[in-house]
């Protein structure tokens, strides 16, 4: 598929914007929302093998990170 990208195409600011969004998704399931703190340590929260779980196969563009 030209110009889309696998998980391991991504560069860390792009990995970071999805290990947030997995940690506003956890959050979410118990009711809750993070704070700037916690979305500021996602990287820290939120492991690469849960990004390769959550993500594995999917097709990425440009058009999905800010």
């Amino acid at each position: 598929m030209k110009g889309y990208m696998t998980l391991g195409d991504l560069n860390a600011d792009q990995k970071s914007q999805l290990k947030q969004a997995v940690l506003m998704d956890r959050m979410d399931a118990k009711g809750k929302s993070p704070s700037y703190g916690e979305l500021a340590d996602a990287d820290k929260l939120v492991s690469d093998k849960d990004l390769e779980r959550t993500f594995r196969g999917v097709a990425f563009c440009a058009g999905d990170f800010t």
